[in-house]
């Protein structure tokens, strides 16, 4: 476990159904908090969450302190990086290449 860890209560928002990424504009009403927000203890009652950021925004740091402080807890909990399992399921990842 990383000992200086600092917990940043972030805010979580949900990503709508309808919602169309667009690379060229960013919707400012998910940056600047107008949709609903949800803190970590909303998200442990959800069967899946996938959390998207920019790279080197912490995500891998955050829920591993989280996985680790819901063990210490007594609570049976795990991530997946996803970028490591899809690795798996390539070819790069099975030893071909091309």
């Amino acid at each position: 476990m990383d000992k200086f860890f600092v917990e940043l209560n972030r805010s979580f928002v949900e990503i709508p159904k309808d919602y169309t990424f667009n690379e060229d504009g960013y919707d400012v009403s998910i940056a600047f908090g107008s949709l609903e927000t949800k803190k970590w203890g909303a998200l442990f009652n959800l069967h899946l969450v996938i959390i998207l950021a920019e790279a080197g925004a912490g995500k891998t740091k955050e829920v591993r302190a989280v996985t680790n402080r819901l063990r210490n807890n007594g609570h049976k909990t795990f991530f997946l990086l996803f970028s490591q399992e899809i690795k798996a399921f390539t070819h790069e990842g099975r030893g071909f290449k091309g």
